[in-house]
């Protein structure tokens, strides 16, 4: 899950051992960026993975893909 972590800037990724120990390290080290990404990262769940965003983004991009193949498409919106 890299990608959205590092889009959202909410969260640190790591490849190694040694690399997790530094992020925690830094955590730990640092409470101000703790906050910024637990932040960061709230918002991002808030915006895209919540019962009511989720289905808003998966109809658009159903919508962008059945017109981008020239497919007509209902006019229905998420959760109606």
């Amino acid at each position: 899950m890299p990608q959205p972590i590092e889009e959202s800037g909410g969260g640190l990724t790591y490849n190694t051992d040694q690399e997790l120990v530094s992020a925690m390290d830094q955590l730990l080290a640092d409470a101000s960026y703790r906050n910024r990404l637990g932040t960061r990262g709230y918002k991002t769940f808030q915006e895209k993975w919540t019962a009511e965003a989720h289905p808003k983004s998966y109809f658009a991009l159903v919508y962008q893909i059945a017109a981008a193949r020239g497919q007509p498409v209902a006019n229905v919106t998420a959760g109606a």
